[in-house]
C-alpha cells in the first residue's frame, strides 16, 4: 500500500507538478522576452528568436496547425486519459500525456485556452510593431497581454495545485501506512514463525 502511494506521488501528480512548474518559469521569461522586444530596438530580433524558442518548449504545434485546433481535438473523457497528438509536443504535450485525476482535464484545457488566447495577442502586438504601431504594440502589451498572461498563469496554478494536493495527501497516506512499522514487522513474523510451528508439532512428533 504504501509503495503505490508513493508510485502515485512521484509518476501521477509530482511528475506533472515539475512539469507545470517548467512551463510556468518559461513563460515568464517568454513574456518578458516579448517586452524587450519592443524597448530593445537593436536587438528585437534576438528577443523574438528568444520567445518563440521558450513557447516552442512549452507547445510545439504541428505543421500549419494552431493551438486553438490542437485544443479541439483532446478527448473531454476527465480521469486516466493519455493524450496524445502527431507532431503536437512541449511541455503541456507531457501533461496531456499524464492527466490522472479528477478536475485535472478540465484545468488543463483551461489553461491551455489562456495560453492561446495570450499567443494571439502576443501575435496582434508584434503584427502592430511591425507596421510602425509601435506606441500601440506597447500599450497592448502592458495592457490586454498582461491581463491575459495572468489569468493563464493563475490557470497554470490552480492546475498545479490539484496535483499537489495528491502529491502531499498519498505521501502522507504512505507514511501512516509505515507508521511503527519497524515493531509490527519484528512482531508480525515471530507470530508467523510461533503459529508454523504449532502447525507442524504434529507432524512432527509423528517421528519423535
Amino acid at each position: 500500500g504504501a509503495g503505490n502511494d508513493l508510485k502515485v506521488a512521484k509518476e501521477d501528480a509530482f511528475d506533472s507538478i515539475h512539469t507545470l512548474r517548467q512551463a510556468r518559469a518559461l513563460s515568464y521569461m517568454a513574456n518578458a522576452d516579448e517586452s524587450r522586444y519592443l524597448l530593445d530596438v537593436a536587438s528585437s530580433i534576438i528577443h523574438d528568436r528568444a520567445f518563440k524558442t521558450k513557447v516552442s518548449q512549452i507547445v510545439s504545434l504541428p505543421p500549419n496547425t494552431s493551438l486553438a485546433q490542437v485544443i479541439k481535438l483532446i478527448p473531454r473523457t476527465d480521469g486516466d486519459v493519455k493524450f496524445t497528438v502527431s507532431g503536437f509536443s512541449g511541455l503541456y504535450a507531457n501533461q496531456l500525456e499524464n492527466i490522472t485525476f479528477p478536475g485535472e482535464l478540465t484545468k488543463t484545457i483551461d489553461t491551455l485556452n489562456k495560453l492561446d488566447a495570450y499567443l494571439q495577442i502576443d501575435e496582434q502586438i508584434r503584427q502592430l510593431y511591425r507596421s510602425g504601431k509601435v506606441a500601440e504594440a506597447i500599450a497592448l502589451c502592458t495592457g490586454k497581454s498582461n491581463q491575459l498572461f495572468d489569468l493563464y498563469k493563475d490557470a497554470n496554478q490552480e492546475l498545479r495545485l490539484i496535483n499537489e494536493k495528491v502529491f502531499y495527501a498519498k505521501i502522507e497516506s504512505g507514511n501512516r501506512r509505515l507508521n511503527y512499522f519497524e515493531l509490527i514487522a519484528p512482531i508480525a513474523i515471530g507470530g508467523v514463525a510461533i503459529l508454523t510451528l504449532f502447525g507442524v508439532r504434529p507432524r512432527l512428533n509423528e517421528y519423535l
